[in-house]
């Protein structure tokens, strides 16, 4: 789908008009981005489909082989890879390890938006551009004041987060959390 909206992007239109889903969101990465956000070079875009692609493949291939050449128990061969789903341990095991990952994920975002680049401002002067954090969120009561608000009427929930700095500093809270939680 990437490649796909990437071989169909027109630059003198908005991506909004042309009806693009990922495009938009690797965008807010700050990727391919100039001054006022726009989109001076698709070759990100172009990296990124081919490695979802190339990776896909693999997982493909993966499980071409899992279904078809596999050995019949994985118990015998390979124990750590065997379970029993009554087995309590080994369950609480397999969810830690992937809330462990999901923080990781949420760390990258971070890394990415106060390191390595930055992220896209809407907001910024001259109609928005790619920035990095300097100053981020950390406070619970702000953070977690968003899920107190009501979800109905003008508050917003959620959605009222209206700066970078709050978004990042709840990626930090939300990595923090699931690494913990999955120790």
């Amino acid at each position: 789908m990437n490649l796909f909206e990437v071989a169909h992007f027109v630059p003198e239109k908005p991506m909004y008009e042309q009806g693009l889903i990922l495009l938009p969101h690797l965008a807010t990465l700050g990727w391919g981005l100039g001054p006022g956000g726009e989109v001076i070079d698709t070759f990100p875009y172009f990296v990124s489909g081919v490695l979802h692609l190339i990776s896909s493949a693999v997982l493909g291939f993966g499980g071409i082989y899992h279904a078809l050449l596999r050995p019949e128990t994985l118990e015998e061969s390979f124990p750590f890879f065997s379970y029993v789903w009554k087995d309590r341990n080994k369950m609480t095991t397999i969810l830690g390890i992937h809330l462990i990952l999901l923080g990781i994920g949420a760390f990258l975002l971070v890394f990415k938006a106060l390191y390595f680049g930055g992220v896209y401002d809407t907001w910024a002067p001259g109609g928005g551009d790619v920035r990095k954090i300097t100053n981020l969120t950390l406070s619970p009561s702000v953070i977690f004041g968003y899920l107190l608000k009501s979800p109905f009427g003008g508050e917003g929930w959620i959605v009222s987060v209206d700066d970078l700095e709050d978004i990042i500093g709840g990626h930090v809270w939300l990595g923090s959390i699931c690494i913990f939680g999955g120790i």
